[in-house]
């Protein structure tokens, strides 16, 4: 292809902004790269941490559960609410780690969750239909609790000497066992109301206050064991699926911390490190094509300017046999330069040999 220099200099100014927008491409892709990488590391430490304050917000209803009060039945069911939405919220966060055994830990924690707030729904009503403490608001006067605490006094205020000890053994032993669910007690219970309507039968006093007062107990403990019972069981559930969300929890994030982040960490630092290469490399390449280009391209000029500096030096000498080698470019501004130069000096040639011929004849 000819090119003029002036052709060959805009040709070549084209390529070096060609190759700065590769360097900058290439450094662009990079940086992507390296973002890319921080950003999943990013992603699975703030799962990390969205999985420990679900865990922590666990904790506290576990704590508040102990010792909750009226005032603060609303608020306890607003947190088991809260704690469902961040199991939700954990599994959708998840989709974004693309880990399947993450993603497969958070359905089931959220499964584990919204199991557990079920169970605390279901106990916290259980609760408070038998009255389990006064701390719920369900005092004497209320619920179960009330009726046996109501039938009891009754019984006191017959005060039937047969009936003394019986009365004595239930009053502390129904208690004992509304307050521990332990089965000793509603035994004790159950032995001592056996004894006292076994008595009842035997007189004949169903349809007296002494004994509609003892059956009236009998058939409030009754309803009361079927809750206590269901409380108990419940209570068990939720310590089972408690232990279940607490290890899945740690589990995972030991796996987070073990490989998701540790590969994350490492994808990052290598993405950053192959990205510093490759712009290093690009750039170097870019300069060194331009070095090589310009040294060409001034060694050519300089080698053309010396051949005419040369020859003009020769012809102010008197020497006008020399002659440039022009090359095959047409376009070549040396060329045309040599060319030119040729011409003079073939026509200065023939002029001054017409003169010499003219001054011999």
């Amino acid at each position: 292809m000819s090119l003029s220099w002036k052709q060959k200099f805009m040709l070549l100014i084209v390529a070096t902004l060609i190759g700065l927008a590769i360097a900058t491409m290439v450094s662009l892709g990079g940086l992507a790269k390296v973002s890319d990488a921080y950003d999943a590391r990013g992603q699975a430490r703030a799962y990390e941490s969205a999985s420990l304050a679900l865990l922590n917000n666990w904790l506290a209803i576990e704590r508040v559960s102990e010792s909750l009060e009226p005032a603060q039945v609303d608020r306890y069911q607003e947190q088991l609410q809260s704690l469902a939405a961040q199991s939700l919220a954990l599994k959708e966060s998840a989709g974004a780690l693309s880990d399947e055994a993450i993603d497969a830990t958070a359905q089931e924690i959220r499964t584990q969750v919204e199991q557990y707030v079920q169970l605390r729904r279901d106990w916290l009503a259980l609760s408070q239909q038998l009255a389990l403490s006064q701390q719920l608001g369900l005092l004497p006067a209320d619920g179960l609790r009330a009726a046996m605490s109501n039938n009891i006094n009754e019984l006191r205020k017959i005060s039937i000497s047969m009936f003394d000890d019986d009365i004595s053994i239930i009053a502390s032993a129904y208690r004992d066992y509304l307050s521990t669910f332990d089965p000793a007690y509603a035994q004790t219970t159950r032995e001592a109301l056996e004894r006292m309507l076994t008595i009842v039968r035997k007189m004949d006093w169903q349809d007296i206050d002494i004994g509609q007062a003892i059956q009236g107990f009998d058939d409030a403990f009754s309803e009361a064991e079927q809750l206590v019972v269901s409380v108990s069981g419940t209570q068990s559930n939720l310590s089972d699926t408690g232990t279940r969300i607490r290890n899945l929890v740690t589990e995972q994030n030991d796996v987070l911390r073990r490989d998701v982040i540790v590969v994350t960490s490492r994808q990052a630092e290598e993405a950053r490190t192959s990205s510093t290469w490759l712009i290093i490399a690009t750039a170097a390449a870019v300069l060194a094509i331009l070095v090589i280009t310009l040294t060409a391209a001034s060694r050519t000029l300089v080698r053309r300017l010396n051949e005419a500096v040369g020859l003009l030096t020769q012809v102010a000498g008197g020497d006008l046999s020399q002659r440039l080698e022009p090359g095959k470019n047409p376009n070549d501004e040396f060329n045309r330069l040599g060319l030119a130069a040729n011409k003079m000096l073939d026509d200065v040639s023939g002029v001054i040999g017409q003169v010499v011929e003219g001054n011999r004849t």
